[in-house]
């Protein structure tokens, strides 16, 4: 599966990682996902997404900015933070930088997002964090 969701730390922070080849249907499931998990969990809600494992995305620009835009804009979200090997901007990173009304942070590891959270959000401090072994 191209993309993986999951809570890092329970109903406030969500994973989720892109890997090889993306598609359209692909892509709206793992919004809808998002505007799932957004629903049930507890305010603030912040949201990681791996960029760095992905081959490219099969959606046409347009249609890609429009499903972009519908992620959901509520009190309920905090930050969006994009990791991208070596900071590099691709589609997904550059598309979710033009919604203006959703905090965004661009990093180069998982390590430095989940840092990056830990200290804008002090109440994800002393919490329990599930992080993939895999982490960089």
């Amino acid at each position: 599966m191209p993309i993986a969701v999951e809570w890092i730390v329970r109903d406030r922070v969500i994973l989720s990682s892109l890997t090889g080849k993306v598609t359209k249907t692909e892509f709206e499931s793992w919004l809808e996902s998002q505007r799932y998990m957004i629903e049930l969990g507890e305010p603030l809600i912040h949201h990681i997404t791996d960029t760095r494992q992905i081959d490219r995305l099969v959606i046409p620009p347009q249609k890609l900015q429009k499903m972009v835009r519908s992620l959901p804009r509520t009190p309920n979200c905090g930050w969006y933070v994009v990791v991208s090997g070596a900071l590099q901007k691709n589609r997904v990173s550059s598309l979710m930088t033009q919604l203006s009304s959703i905090q965004i942070n661009h990093t180069d590891t998982l390590d430095h997002a989940i840092d990056f959270l830990k200290d804008e959000d002090e109440t994800l401090r002393d919490i329990g964090w599930r992080v993939p072994l895999l982490v960089g």
